[in-house]
């Protein structure tokens, strides 16, 4: 993705300023290679993006669809308080046939996802389009959350809450990451209840799913994670290192001149 042709890059991030401005910090690193990105996401979202983009990138704002128990004005989950984000995952899924249409009607090469929109790759496939998921958690969490052959077909990554507050079987280096049983809470912080599909599953799909996935982490701080990830996931996937900041003035101005 790197040289040799210039590309058209889809991405398209969860909505969540914690994925988005990770999401735009690679769409600026390509868009100064040379590549064109269109960066798909609602509008509210995108109007509180920073001004000074690259012009090869292109917004691309795609209305929220509204769903019962969702207010209007919501449309990220800086929006809402944390029992409310089930609706908003109901909205992301509803954004489909938006997001299929944009594709079929552009010349689009990649499309890089987040970890919620388990249902893109198969249809980027039919549409010829590639597909690359993003994962803005490092190695160590990916390593907690398990292969993706565990995650998906009716398999269950844990029973229970107490489930997740232990180091699973398959880490085989010494770690303490884990879940604290207050910060699990409760089932319905990783089970869609519109889906019944938890956050799990969806990211065992994707991995799935994808020609490629890039991870943010580097070998200097997680190593025996990532030699463990990629025996979990298999080729192709890379890490892609930290995400620094590198928009002048983003912490300043907007596109909406709010800062």
């Amino acid at each position: 993705m790197e040289n040799r042709e210039k590309l058209h890059v889809a991405m398209f991030p969860w909505l969540a300023y914690g994925h988005l401005m990770p999401f735009l910090e690679v769409a600026t690193f390509l868009a100064r290679k040379g590549h064109r990105v269109s960066f798909i996401s609602t509008p509210k979202n995108l109007q509180k993006l920073p001004a000074n983009l690259p012009p090869s990138i292109t917004l691309v704002e795609l209305p929220l669809p509204r769903v019962h128990g969702l207010p209007d004005s919501v449309e990220s989950t800086s929006d809402m308080p944390y029992n409310m984000v089930p609706y908003l995952k109901k909205a992301f899924d509803l954004l489909e046939p938006a997001v299929v249409e944009f594709l079929a009607n552009s010349d689009v090469d990649w499309m890089i996802q987040d970890f919620m929109s388990f249902w893109l790759p198969q249809k980027t496939s039919r549409l010829g389009v590639k597909s690359a998921l993003f994962s803005i958690f490092n190695a160590s969490s990916l390593v907690f959350v398990g292969p993706p052959s565990l995650l998906v077909d009716g398999q269950v990554r844990a029973k229970t809450a107490e489930d997740l507050t232990v180091v699973p079987e398959w880490v085989t280096y010494p770690t303490k990451v884990a879940f604290r049983l207050h910060e699990v809470m409760n089932e319905e912080d990783f089970l869609d209840s519109e889906s019944n599909m938890s956050v799990f599953e969806r990211g065992g799909k994707l991995v799935q799913g994808c020609e490629i996935v890039a991870v943010r982490a580097c070998s200097e701080f997680e190593a025996e994670p990532l030699s463990l990830l990629k025996k979990l996931y298999g080729d192709p996937w890379f890490r892609r290192g930290f995400c620094c900041p590198r928009i002048k003035d983003a912490t300043k101005e907007t596109r909406d001149g709010v800062s």
